[in-house]
C-alpha cells in the first residue's frame, strides 16, 4: 500500500457526476494500475481499465491545465438553442466531414483507456457539461448520449487529485530496492 493508502479502490469524485477510481497495481513499480472512470453513473472504462501511470497521470494533468489556463476554450454550447445532448449529436455528426469544431470541444482523450468513449466539454456559468457516447463495446448503449453535469472546479479537483495520487504513489521511493 502506497502513501495514499490505496486499497482495493480509492475514489476521487462522485460516480453519479464524474469519478475516477484507482485500483490495484499490476507491477512491482506501480507503473501499471487498474483505473475506472465514471460519468453520469456510467462506467466508461469498461473496455480497458489498465493504465500506464506516468502516461495516464500526464493526460489528467494536461486536462487540468486546459481547464484552468484557458477558460474560453470549449466555453458554452455552440448551438445554445439545442440541448447539451443535441449539441453533442450535431458536433459528432459534423465530425465525419469536418471535425474542427468537434475537436475544439473534445475532452477525455487519454489514450487507450478512454478510446471507446467520445466525450465533449461545454462550460457554462461555472458548470461543466460532459456529453458522451460509446464508440464500442457496449452494444445496448451504442448511439445513446449520456450527459454528466458538475461544477468546473469539481471536475478539475477530481482530475488533479487523481493525477497527484497516482504519481505520488508511483514515485514513492521508500518502496524501491536499495
Amino acid at each position: 500500500m502506497g502513501r495514499w493508502g490505496f486499497n482495493d479502490k480509492s475514489r476521487f469524485g462522485d460516480r453519479s457526476r464524474f469519478a475516477v477510481e484507482v485500483g490495484e497495481s499490476h507491477s512491482d513499480t506501480d507503473a501499471a494500475r487498474r483505473v475506472d472512470v465514471w460519468a453520469a453513473g456510467v462506467w466508461l472504462t469498461c473496455d480497458d481499465n489498465n493504465v500506464y501511470v506516468p502516461h495516464f497521470a500526464g493526460c489528467l494533468q494536461h486536462a487540468v491545465g486546459y481547464l484552468l489556463s484557458d477558460p474560453q476554450c470549449s466555453c458554452g454550447r455552440p448551438y445554445p438553442e439545442l440541448s447539451v445532448a443535441d449539441n453533442y449529436r450535431r458536433l459528432w455528426g459534423g465530425a465525419q466531414t469536418d471535425n474542427a469544431q468537434y475537436l475544439s470541444y473534445r475532452f477525455m482523450h487519454w489514450g487507450p483507456t478512454a478510446d471507446n468513449v467520445s466525450m465533449l466539454l461545454f462550460r457554462e456559468a461555472g458548470t461543466a457539461y460532459l456529453p458522451f457516447s460509446f464508440c464500442w463495446p457496449v452494444r445496448a448503449e451504442l448511439g445513446q448520449v449520456f450527459v454528466a453535469q458538475l461544477p468546473e472546479w469539481e471536475l478539475a479537483a477530481v482530475l488533479h487529485d487523481t493525477a497527484w495520487a497516482l504519481m505520488w504513489d508511483w514515485a514513492d521511493r521508500s518502496r524501491w530496492p536499495k
